[in-house]
């Protein structure tokens, strides 16, 4: 749990910076500076990631070969009985066509810009409050959950 919160909030947290900050950064950086800069943040998250401590599920004893071997073959078929049930295969499938096909993103932007004339300060503002709304889930994710 500790680990997804901390990547789920430090998304909403980047994306209410860039929202609130991005097109002052554009005014006075260089595109690939700000590329560079946002790049740097994956690894800062992959860092502190490092730090977090979580339990263990459970403490395993030290085994032979042989015995992991063969767990693994059983985890393995355990694991394609799993997949063949038409309640696990199907969502899967599903998701892998509706993320496989071309989304509408960039012609809903150029329509919200173009025909109904959003500046780009108003779409800030939507992320921005998109972003601060991803927080507030976060925080009652670790909060009731």
């Amino acid at each position: 749990g500790g680990l997804q919160s901390l990547c789920w909030g430090s998304a909403a947290a980047g994306g209410l910076a860039s929202s609130y900050f991005g097109g002052a950064l554009l005014e006075t950086w260089t595109p690939r500076e700000v590329f560079s800069a946002t790049a740097a943040l994956p690894l800062l998250v992959a860092g502190i990631a490092l730090r977090i401590e979580e339990e263990p599920a459970t403490e395993l004893a030290p085994r032979s070969e042989e015995e992991t071997s063969n767990g693994f073959g059983r985890r393995i078929g355990a694991l394609w009985s799993a997949v063949k049930e038409p309640t696990v295969w199907k969502p899967a499938f599903f998701m892998f066509l509706w993320q496989s096909t071309p989304s509408s993103g960039g012609a809903f932007f150029y329509f919200m810009t173009n025909d109904l004339g959003m500046g780009p300060e108003f779409l800030g503002r939507v992320g921005l409050v998109s972003s601060a709304a991803s927080l507030v889930g976060v925080w009652c994710y670790q909060k009731y959950l």
